[in-house]
């Protein structure tokens, strides 16, 4: 997980200092498998949704991060599996496309 130094000041959470650096991925990879998906766990609520599932591992932690293909983003990473391990051996990112959709 990222290091972050925090601290509360009155009603705002300033964040003081944090290190990236480590957390970024020089690795590449494939999108292996693109499907219609229906999650329904303690955290995660997706119903039919298009999901991205790339060829490498995830942490805990990455939701929200951009999948980037040739400089431009083509999904979020939203969840992993197992569930309940900081080490996901299957992780999904929900298409840019399905993002666009339900903002409209």
């Amino acid at each position: 997980m990222p290091i972050t130094k925090a601290h509360w000041k009155n009603n705002l959470f300033v964040i003081d200092e944090y290190d990236l650096d480590k957390y970024v991925s020089d690795k590449t990879g494939a999108i292996i498998e693109i499907r219609k998906q229906t999650i329904n766990y303690n955290d995660v609520k997706l119903n039919d949704v298009t999901t991205l599932k790339p060829s490498f591992k995830g942490i805990a932690g990455m939701s929200g991060v951009p999948l980037i293909r040739n400089n431009e983003v083509i999904g979020l990473m939203s969840f992993g599996f197992p569930q309940d391990s900081d080490i996901k051996d299957s992780v999904f990112a929900i298409s840019i496309d399905e993002i666009m959709v339900r903002l409209k």
